[in-house]
């Protein structure tokens, strides 16, 4: 049974915990009397908020626990409790993340504390720590305790051999390799209907040359699940971008960026040919003193009607021979109109083949 002096001591704390609430508007300071001392811990299974009291270290059986929300908020575990034998008490999850002070008094001191209520839908919680070699680890926990067989989501802003889904061990982690070049990952986490998100920059391990760093980056292309199309355009690509020599580069090196064939390239203006090869020069044609064909006016051969119908032409004997059969019938014409000839046609008035002397009277 409790003495007056116990029960006076009680109270005293208690209403100093609530004038203390009341007078801060959300802010408490926390006070403590003897060598009590109060802790809140909430479970990782259930979410529920475990309010341990001790004083030497030894859990008080009846102590008095005072529990509030800091502001304005409002908490259904609100009230006065009283530690069991283990020294504590049990507060519900809160339907909404909040902010309390609790208070514990004993017979011969008291304790206070402010700790914040996670609601069940804030309980999830992931983590990214880069160690010294450059890799890192993800750590998924709800309410503080470790989520084991939780789905772990990695995506990279660059090029980073660790992107893709995990499943997180007993121990609630997953490790990520060391990335070849600096960049920042979003990891997000998912357990059951709960999810949680974590945004880190990750740096860049150290490599003795370049060639060591294409090296890691190959092996980490490699040993990844989705290389669908071959990796040679990821690594030409980290190489042109990554190369040291790209530092010492002059500011004129490489392709000018006019480079390219001239819009007024060609053939100069006095080289000879024409430019197309149905094309003439302006002063092809018949020229004073110059037949059509390029030949003189004066050069023998077939005239121009011959030319424009050259189907009608033979060859030099056929000429020749229609030739000489239009002069052999002028001839024939004209022997017959001075009475000579055959004598055929007219037998008395001429005798042999040539022709003859007219006959002349003799003078008297």
């Amino acid at each position: 049974m409790k003495t007056d002096n116990q029960i006076t001591a009680i109270a005293a704390a208690v209403l100093l915990v609530f004038a203390g609430i009341a007078g801060a508007a959300g802010t408490v300071t926390a006070q403590s009397s003897g060598n009590v001392a109060v802790g809140v811990e909430q479970a990782g299974n259930t979410g529920e908020a475990v309010v341990t009291v001790t004083e030497d270290g030894s859990a008080v059986e009846g102590a008095t626990v005072a529990v509030a929300p800091a502001g304005e908020e409002t908490y259904a575990g609100s009230g006065e409790y009283e530690t069991d034998a283990d020294g504590t008490v049990t507060l519900p999850v809160p339907e909404e993340t909040v902010e309390l002070t609790v208070a514990a008094a004993t017979e011969t001191g008291s304790a206070e504390t402010t700790v914040e209520l996670l609601a069940l839908a804030d309980s999830l919680d992931v983590n990214v720590a880069q160690h010294t070699d450059s890799t890192a680890t993800v750590t998924v926990t709800q309410y503080g305790d470790p989520v084991s067989d939780a789905t772990v989501d990695v995506t990279s802003d660059g090029t980073y051999t660790g992107t893709g889904s995990y499943r997180t061990g007993t121990d609630g982690t997953v490790s990520l390799p060391a990335p070849a070049e600096s960049t920042t990952v979003t990891v997000t986490a998912t357990s059951g209907d709960l999810t949680a998100e974590r945004t880190a920059e990750l740096t860049e391990q150290t490599f003795a040359n370049f060639g060591q760093r294409v090296s890691f980056f190959v092996h980490g292309l490699l040993d990844g699940t989705d290389n669908e199309g071959g990796i040679g355009q990821v690594v030409s690509e980290f190489v042109k971008k990554h190369n040291p020599s790209n530092d010492n580069r002059p500011d004129h090196a490489g392709k000018p960026s006019d480079a390219g064939k001239p819009d007024d390239v060609g053939k100069p203006a006095h080289a000879g040919g024409p430019d197309k090869a149905d094309s003439k020069p302006a002063h092809t044609g018949a020229e004073e003193g110059q037949r059509d064909d390029g030949k003189p006016a004066h050069a023998g051969g077939p005239d121009e009607t011959n030319s424009e119908n050259p189907t009608d032409a033979g060859s030099d004997d056929g000429d020749s021979d229609e030739s000489d059969e239009e002069t052999a019938d002028e001839t024939e014409t004209a022997d017959e109109e001075r009475g000579n000839g055959s004598g055929e046609d007219h037998p008395g008035e001429a005798n042999g083949d040539g022709p003859k002397a007219l006959a002349v009277p003799l003078a008297n």
